[in-house]
């Protein structure tokens, strides 16, 4: 992650990490059953 961002324009980098707040406040409210079953689940 902070790789690939190091080398992104800063708005990039922004929309890329407000994109993944947004999944990760999808995924506390949708519960654990569907958490399990999503592709992101190995990623910190």
């Amino acid at each position: 992650m902070t790789w690939s961002t190091a080398r992104m324009a800063p708005w990039e980098a922004a929309l890329a990490i407000s994109e993944a707040v947004k999944v990760r406040a999808l995924r506390k409210r949708s519960g654990e059953a569907s958490d399990r079953m999503a592709p992101w689940h190995c990623a910190p």
